[in-house]
């Protein structure tokens, strides 16, 4: 079989050739410049501080563990209270209603006085909420 190539498969395997070649020549021109760095993240290669890049990834390491730390729904905020899953600003604010209305929770379960919330809402909650004085 005769393979026939017509004009927009040569002009595909051209520019998958040169892109090949252009490609290998940026990295060799990176490793001559000595940006590159075995073991680091690709983001060097773009221009980015690679010590930059660790403290940004270590301050949202930080960020996302405070945000997964569990939340005393009896002292809590509005705007602590909308990092519970399945909490927005209406339900964040029936909880505080709640709290100053009939005093504080006394178990998790006991969100179940709050509007809006069932045995589902608070079992996807349960891990994050602390009942508390």
């Amino acid at each position: 079989m005769i393979w026939r190539f017509d004009f927009s498969r040569r002009a595909l395997a051209w520019l998958l050739g040169l892109s090949f070649v252009f490609g290998t020549a940026l990295e060799i021109r990176e490793q001559w410049l000595g940006r590159s760095v075995a073991g680091t993240s690709r983001l060097v290669s773009m221009g980015i501080d690679p010590v930059l890049a660790r403290t940004a990834d270590s301050l949202h390491v930080i960020r996302v563990a405070e945000l997964k730390k569990p939340i005393n729904v009896n002292s809590a905020t509005a705007e602590e209270l909308e990092r519970l899953p399945g909490v927005g600003p209406v339900l964040a604010s029936r909880i505080i209603e709640e709290r100053e209305a009939n005093g504080p929770f006394v178990s998790a379960d006991d969100l179940e006085r709050v509007s809006g919330i069932g045995p589902k809402k608070i079992a996807a909650m349960r891990d994050r909420v602390v009942v508390s004085e």
